[in-house]
């Protein structure tokens, strides 16, 4: 029997890992499209890395970041305006593997954007390896890649101003996964 509870255990402990990462991976998004750039670089590692390829899509321009500091740059632009709800990243086809020994976990998901000033539109695969720091999963690794994307012709057209974060049920935070 005391077999079976450490197996269940050990179960439980993998499918909490799964849904924090999960959980940080939904906050990364958010903190994106509202416009809070400091908290979503403070969901990479100290050595966090990222890698941006083929960005603009068709360009076959490839970004690298390496440490938050570095990362920071790519998304401070996001918080510049103030937080309101912008176009969004949507995903897709997400699967999270969490390693037995609970000491990194791998997610993969494809991602589209859509709206913003510029009308654009993209899509693409996001590739993550996450691991607990201080006792929180953090993003040790994460590759975007830009598969495909397009801007609509003509001025972009707006039917409405951006919503503040203020009008935004729940105080306009993500909701947090606690065990």
């Amino acid at each position: 029997m005391s077999d079976e509870i450490a197996e269940l255990r050990a179960r439980i402990a993998r499918l909490e890992a799964e849904r924090e990462v999960q959980n940080v991976f939904t906050q990364y998004f958010y903190y994106l499209d509202v416009g809070y750039p400091d908290q979503l670089v403070g969901l990479f590692a100290p050595d966090g890395v990222l890698d941006v390829v083929n960005f603009p899509p068709g360009t076959m321009n490839d970004l690298h970041f390496d440490g938050p500091a570095a990362i920071a740059t790519l998304y401070k632009r996001y918080g510049e305006r103030g937080q309101f709800i912008r176009g969004g990243h949507h995903s897709a086809n997400l699967t999270i593997n969490v390693a037995k020994d609970l000491q990194s976990a791998d997610l993969s998901a494809f991602f589209m954007t859509s709206g913003g000033a510029s009308g654009s539109v993209q899509g693409g695969q996001y590739q993550l390896t996450f691991r607990p720091v201080e006792g929180r999963w953090k993003i040790a690794t994460m590759r975007i890649t830009s598969g495909w994307g397009w801007v609509a012709a003509g001025e972009p057209k707006s039917i409405t101003d951006p919503v503040p974060v203020s009008k935004v049920a729940r105080g306009g935070g993500p909701v947090i996964y606690e065990p």
